[in-house]
């Protein structure tokens, strides 16, 4: 085909109308070819083209979405399931997949997936407020807060220190719970103070040092950087409370020294009969000269509860057991003579607040009631026979109950007691009356002062 020479005629040419005329034509219907094409073209793609969405649809989709991908959560902190380990698993989904969900929308969807008590509870926490009152971040904060972690980051290092394989365990599943509570030890953290602390107070393991445990434990909870100094000064002001404690609810009660028996001159008046606690009283009037023979104390003999007493080693009535009429003039003799000690008996009446010891004498356990007030440890007549009759040997000591008045006391043994697993070697008395006391002398044996009494002691 021979080129078209019309097509390449200058602009500068001149040609005849006829020829501008038909030019313009000839481009005017090459423009209309090429819209009506284009428009061809546009309708072919818009019927290929996938159906449009409106404005709402992503939004919509993607809770729809977090709905079917999130599971439930339910609290179990011994089973370590908090919040935060919850939401550490679908964290990108609320923070990235539905970042253009309104917050409010993101609440409601974080609130969906709690479990009906858990739901419950963050309501009753946040109330006078409701849950749609706070932000997402203040809500996650917030659930992070209620169902943390129950222990401390002391236990969790006690633990981790403590940790040994299982039997039966695997030892991946082995390897795995070290790394997992080597992370919880948080070792970066720890600083030279904290070990310390640490070393310290997983040491105090014994029942004396509970209280310790407890008050350390707090202190550190408070304060993680506390010395080891600060917590040696915190037990020993412990142990310093207790002493003056003690002090000073004794200070009244107990006799400031053991001294002689006083001279029948001083001799303090005697109770008839058996002894009365708290209340007694001794029969007015003059003191005769001698003790009564027969039993040795200070009164008149018209005046002794003795005399219609039948004596447990000569058989006779009217008299003391071991003041028989053969011997009872050498003993009142040898009895005025011996250095023995004065202690105070002390037998408290009131019942609601008494403290019990459980002791263990000969091997055979004896509930003894503990009195800071008195000097001695007595048990009475009665029990000392359920011991099966012990020897007893003549009282080194003479008892003074809280009136000033005597107090009984058959005799004395030695015997092996046990508190506590600890055993001593002590002196144990009885008396005519039925009394259980457990006396200074043990409680200062046994140091027993510097121990809480809960520790010992029971109602």
């Amino acid at each position: 085909m021979e080129p078209n020479h019309m097509d390449f005629t200058p602009v500068n040419a001149a040609p005849d109308s006829n020829d501008n005329a038909a030019l313009l034509h000839m481009m005017q219907l090459m423009q209309q070819q090429m819209a009506q094409q284009q428009e061809l073209v546009m309708q072919l793609m818009r019927r290929n083209a996938p159906p449009s969405h409106n404005a709402e649809a992503p939004a919509e989709s993607t809770q729809n979405f977090i709905a079917r991908s999130v599971t439930e959560y339910v609290y179990e902190p011994d089973e370590h399931k908090t919040f935060a380990a919850w939401y550490a698993r679908y964290e990108e989904l609320f923070v990235k997949d539905a970042a253009h969900v309104d917050d409010a929308a993101k609440v409601r969807m974080l609130l969906r997936k709690l479990g009906t008590a858990e739901h419950e509870r963050y309501s009753n926490f946040v109330l006078p407020q409701h849950p749609r009152d706070f932000s997402f971040k203040d809500t996650v904060s917030k659930l992070k807060t209620l169902f943390g972690p129950k222990e401390t980051v002391l236990s969790k290092r006690y633990k981790c220190l403590r940790i040994e394989k299982a039997r039966t365990e695997d030892i991946m599943a082995y390897a795995c719970r070290v790394n997992r509570a080597c992370e919880d030890f948080e070792l970066k953290a720890l600083s030279e103070n904290q070990l310390k602390a640490l070393v310290f107070v997983c040491g105090l393991k014994s029942e004396r040092d509970i209280e310790f445990r407890t008050r350390l434990l707090n202190r550190i909870e408070k304060n993680s950087e506390i010395t080891l100094e600060q917590l040696a000064s915190e037990c020993q002001m412990i142990i310093n409370v207790h002493a003056d404690s003690t002090m000073i609810a004794d200070e009244n009660k107990r006799v400031a020294a053991l001294t002689k028996w006083p001279s029948k001159r001083n001799m303090p008046p005697k109770e008839h009969g058996a002894p009365r606690f708290q209340n007694g009283s001794g029969p007015s009037g003059d003191k005769p000269k001698n003790p009564c023979w027969l039993c040795g104390t200070q009164h008149w003999v018209r005046e002794c509860a003795y005399k219609t007493h039948k004596c447990r080693q000569c058989g006779r009535i009217g008299h003391k057991d071991g003041f028989c009429r053969n011997r009872g003039y050498q003993q009142k003799n040898n009895y005025r003579r011996s250095a023995v000690k004065v202690v105070r008996v002390n037998a408290c009446v009131v019942t609601s607040r008494r403290k019990y010891v459980t002791v263990s004498v000969n091997g055979k356990p004896v509930r003894l009631q503990l009195d800071t007030a008195s000097d001695i440890t007595v048990i009475g007549q009665h029990t000392w026979q359920q011991l099966g009759k012990p020897p007893l040997r003549h009282p080194t000591v003479k008892a003074l109950t809280a009136s000033g008045s005597q107090f009984q006391l058959i005799g004395e043994f030695s015997a092996p007691l046990v508190i506590r697993n600890v055993k001593r070697m002590a002196t144990v008395r009885v008396a005519m009356v039925d009394v259980q006391l457990l006396g200074t002398d043990v409680i200062d044996l046994f140091e027993l002062e510097s121990v809480p009494m809960s520790v010992f002691c029971n109602n």
